[in-house]
């Protein structure tokens, strides 16, 4: 017997569609911003991000989630630029993420003094060199980083990079994608 559409829906697996903006300073430095625990907390463990958050799929797509994001989060008024990555992220838990990012370009000193934390959601911002980086971020999202800011700093201007948990998926086979470049 069939079930019902919704009930379909309901079994299939969840996932969440982020947004984040990779912005930088003319000194190559990338903006990170630390989140603040859901006990509302300013725990020290919190996880370091690139600006952004989740899509919601009800009213946006994922460039307006961006907008919407820097709005929230920095007090920016910012429209991003290219993609550069997207991130299907398959962490543990109940729901996977699909993670896009995008080019939110240069910041001055004036846009950085304008920042605006949402307080609610975040407890402080940083600029960071890219080893800063690699010791503040957790490793799929310094990996993402590093991917993303790869195709941001590309002469040509690269193409945007597809990743698998951080890391550039290598070719597709007929099992599917070979995983992430240099493994099998």
């Amino acid at each position: 017997m069939l079930q019902p559409f919704a009930a379909y829906l309901a079994s299939r697996p969840r996932i969440l569609v982020k947004a984040r903006a990779l912005i930088r300073d003319a000194d190559g430095r990338v903006l990170l911003v630390r989140v603040r625990p859901a006990d509302g907390s300013a725990d020290a463990a919190a996880p370091w991000v690139l600006p952004g958050g989740t899509l919601e799929p009800d009213r946006e797509h994922p460039r307006q989630a961006a907008v919407r994001e820097l709005a929230e989060e920095l007090g920016w008024s910012r429209r991003p630029g290219r993609l550069l990555a997207v991130d299907w992220s398959t962490r543990s838990g109940p729901e996977h993420h699909l993670i896009h990012v995008y080019d939110g370009g240069l910041a001055d000193a004036g846009d950085l003094a304008g920042i605006r934390l949402q307080e609610d959601e975040l407890t402080e911002w940083r600029l960071v060199t890219a080893a800063e980086a690699e010791e503040l971020l957790r490793p799929q999202s310094a990996a993402r980083l590093a991917a993303a800011r790869s195709v941001a700093l590309s002469a040509a201007g690269g193409r945007a990079v597809e990743l698998l948990d951080g890391r550039p998926v290598g070719p597709v086979g007929p099992d599917g994608p070979a995983g992430p470049v240099g493994k099998s």
